[in-house]
Order: C-alpha cells, then structure tokens, then sequence
C-alpha cells in the first residue's frame, strides 16, 4: 500500500504533492477526460472550461470559470460561480456553496465526476485491488497504474488569479476616472465658453467697428466685414439678461446688412451670366471674382459656388488660350 501511495504522491502530474488532498474522477465526459483524474489540492481550486483554471474541463457545457474547491473551517467547500448549466451533487442542484464530502457525485453540465479522498492510513483494500471498478470506490481505494492522471495544459494558481482580477479592476476604474476628467474639462469650457457670451461692453464696441466699416462699405470687402462685426456684437450678448432696445437694433442691423449683401450678390451674378452669354469670358472671371471680395467666408455656400464658377472659367480661358 505504501509503495502505491508513494507512486501516486510522487507523480509528475501532481505539481504540489504535499498539498494533494485527492482526486475528481470523471466518470462520464468527452473522450479527453473520461476516465481520468484531476488533481485536487489542499487550497483554492479553480474549475471551467478555460485553460486558465486549475482543473479544465473542455467541454462545452461548462463555464469558462464553472466553479471553486476550497477549505472553509476544515471542511471542504464547493461552491457554484454563476456558472451556466449549474452543479449537482449526488443528483441536487446546488444552490451557491456545498460541503464535499468523499464518494459524491459531482455534475458539472454534462459532465460526471465522482470525488476520491486520499487515505494513507487504511491499507486493507491492497490485495484487492488487482482490478479498478468505479462502482465500488471509497475512501481507502487506491488508484491503480493502468488509471491515468488528467492535467490541464495550462494551470493558473491561485495568485495568478487574483493578480489579474484587480488588474482588470484597476483598468475599469482607470478608464472611469478618464471619463469622469473628461466630463469635467467639457464642463468647464462650457462654463468659459458661456461667460463670454454675456459681455455687453465688449458686444457694444464689436458694434461700433461694424458701423465704422459700413460706412465704408464701397471699398471691397468691407460689406461682409460689417456683417461679420454685427453677428459677434449679437453672439457677445446671446446670454445676458435682454436689453429689448438694443438686442432689436442688432437684430434689424443683421437683417438688413444681410438682405444688402444678397442684393449686391444678384446683381453679380446677373452680370456674369449676361458676359457669359456674349462669350466675354475675361468679365465674366472679374465678376466671380468680385462676388469672391464681397462674400470672403469660405464656408458660405455663395463663395463656395463662386469658387467652382472661377475655376471652371480659368479652365475655359486657358483651352482657348492654347487652342489660339
């Protein structure tokens, strides 16, 4: 008895011998584990589907982290870990934890375990074990040579585990801090952007440079210059508490100039077209350039089409250009 249990103790397969307390023995399973043992040791024992967990079961019926065998006040604990399919005991689903006992049968999906303590003390079963029948394991059967130890390919000890369990927490509260700052810096430039959105001193002297330049509005360009001053006066002031009188001679300003600015922009385009209907292509450039002068923003749909007109002019002007 002695020599079969130095054997199984002294096993390659067992990684922390003086730890071993016994074995899960699979008595139903897929064709990679039915039949052999797992390795079952005196602290945590993580079981799943994932290579990482201390005992695997490849099959797809249990969770990638199934469940734990632990000792809690010398008692031996297994305790389900939300898995899918859950874990019967000798037949009854256990709730969350269970106290194992030896010879319990184990359920973990669809797959049957019997579990097998390690008695050294008993050695009276050693002339009979000559032949292995799971129907009459106990507590003092020995597993014999021809029985093979199962070890999954990768085994992750306890330590391992919880390393990378608050790993994952620290990223989870990296990232929620990340976006509790953004939230914060989106905040406050919402507040900054605001509070210079009710500046009634700075709004009046952006009016006083609009009527300034409007009473240029012959020389190029100065006409949309004016506009774009009365649009900022207005935005300076969006915030503030309305002053009725001169938020509406704003408001009149705004739709004057920008009804004046059309007006001029028509009468532009009426005259590129009259040159382009006579073929006088060299007015017809001078007249989208203009419209370009009077209408600078580039993000206003009429510069944007004018840009396109003068393009399509220069590409006309030089055809001819080189067809002469």
């Amino acid at each position: 008895m002695e020599d079969d249990l130095t054997r199984i103790y002294n096993s390659s397969e067992c990684i922390n011998d003086k730890e071993l307390i016994g074995w899960l023995f699979c008595l139903k399973g897929n064709k990679e584990i039915e039949k052999q043992h797992f390795c079952v040791y005196n602290n945590i024992n993580y079981i799943g589907r994932s290579n990482e967990n201390t005992i695997v079961i490849p099959e797809s019926s249990v969770s990638k982290k199934h469940a734990e065998l632990y000792f809690d006040s010398k008692k031996l604990i297994i305790e389900d870990k939300n898995s899918r399919n859950g874990i019967f005991i000798n037949g009854k689903k256990v709730n969350k934890t269970e106290i194992l006992k030896n010879d319990d049968i184990i359920k973990f999906g669809e797959n049957t375990f019997q579990f097998i303590v390690i008695n050294k003390k008993n050695d009276s079963q050693k002339e009979n074990n000559n032949s292995f029948k799971l129907e009459n394991l106990n507590e003092t059967q020995i597993i014999p040579d021809n029985i093979n130890i199962y070890t999954p390919t990768k085994k992750r000890p306890s330590h391992n585990y919880n390393k990378k369990r608050i790993l994952k927490n620290l990223f989870y509260i990296i990232n929620a801090l990340t976006v509790c700052i953004i939230i914060y810096l989106g905040f406050f430039f919402y507040i900054s952007k605001n509070n210079n959105m009710c500046d009634e001193e700075k709004s009046r002297e952006l009016f006083n440079i609009a009527e300034e330049t409007y009473k240029n509005k012959n020389i190029h360009g100065n006409l949309y210059t004016a506009y774009s001053y009365y649009i900022k006066a207005f935005d300076t002031i969006k915030l503030c508490e309305k002053n009725s009188n001169y938020h509406e001679l704003l408001n009149t300003k705004i739709e004057l100039l920008n009804k004046e600015i059309q007006f001029e922009h028509n009468k532009l385009i009426l005259a590129y077209q009259s040159a382009i209907t006579t073929d006088d292509y060299q007015n017809a450039l001078n007249y989208i350039n203009q419209i370009l002068v009077l209408i600078p923003n580039k993000q206003d749909i009429r510069n944007i089409d004018a840009q396109k007109l003068l393009k399509k002019i220069k590409n006309y002007i030089s055809l001819k250009e080189t067809a002469s």
